[in-house]
Formats: structure tokens, sequence, C-alpha cells
């Protein structure tokens, strides 16, 4: 997604990157998620893994890049998330939820507002039972969503944290 204050008219290849998302696990070790980065750019990982076990299950060069670029490093386990709201295996929501609660592209309060009102809006017609249904899948959303802290020492040493987002 490109954005900026001025609408954008053209279609070309991004080069330069603040912030990455990708959505499939298996992309990370088809493809060179994080060669476009900026250095201390965002990065947000759809990942198999629990919270605890996600730093682990990254290939090697993608921590060292995570690292050695400082990049926040974001995660969440969306497609557990999608089910255990009653969203199936859809994370569409899950990985937009994400983007707004952590890109800065709006004020994040603002943002999960809109989102909610947005939700209300979608759902209405279907009764106050599913509209409560969606609104408590964007809190489910960012209760599981997670910040992966790295050591600057190094891999495999336990040099990682995490903090939770909500």
């Amino acid at each position: 997604m490109r954005v900026g204050s001025q609408q954008i008219r053209s279609t070309y290849s991004i080069t330069n990157a603040n912030f990455v998302a990708c959505h499939q696990w298996e992309f990370v070790e088809k493809f060179p998620m994080l060669k476009d980065v900026f250095p201390g750019g965002t990065c947000l990982l759809n990942t198999p893994y629990d919270k605890d076990e996600a730093w682990e299950g990254l290939p090697f060069a993608m921590q060292e890049e995570i690292i050695n670029k400082n990049l926040k490093f974001y995660v969440i386990n969306g497609y557990k998330v999608s089910r255990e709201a009653g969203m199936g295996g859809h994370i569409n929501t899950v990985m937009q939820v994400c983007f707004f609660a952590i890109s800065g592209i709006l004020p994040r309060e603002d943002a999960i507002a809109q989102i909610k009102k947005s939700t209300r809006k979608i759902y209405a017609k279907k009764g106050e039972e599913i509209v409560q249904m969606n609104i408590q899948a964007v809190d489910k959303i960012l209760d599981n969503l997670y910040e992966i802290w790295h050591g600057a020492w190094g891999m495999g040493h336990g040099a990682w944290g995490m903090g939770h987002w909500a």
C-alpha cells in the first residue's frame, strides 16, 4: 500500500518502504521480504507460531536483517485469531486492524474507532449480536498483536522479548 498526502496516480514499484506486512508465512522463505525496508522501519508478520515461538521460527537471515536494520517487529497469528473471532480463516480484517494500530498513519485510537464505526455500519442489517461479535473481534485482534524486541548482540541467545500491544 502506498500512502501520501496527495492522490497517487501512477503505478511503480516500491524501492524503499517504512512498513512491510507479510500476510502469508510461506513468503518468509520465498521472497526477500525486508530487502527494501528503511532502517528503523516496521515489519508486521502473520505467523503460525505463538508469540513466544515467533522469533525462533524465523529464518536466521531474516532475524539478522531485523536486527541489522533495527526494525520494529510485530507478530500475530492471524488465522488463529480469525477462527476464534468467528471470521473463519479470513485474515483481511485482522491484518487491517494491525496495520492501523501500528503504522501511525492515523492516531491509533482514531483508527480503531473508525474501524469499529465501519464495522457497525457494515453489519447493522444483520443485527446487534453480529455487530457486537465483529466489534469484539477487533478487540481480540488487538489483544493478540505483539511487538517482538530483539537483542543487538546476536541471534539464538535469548536476546529477545515481547510486548503486548493492546
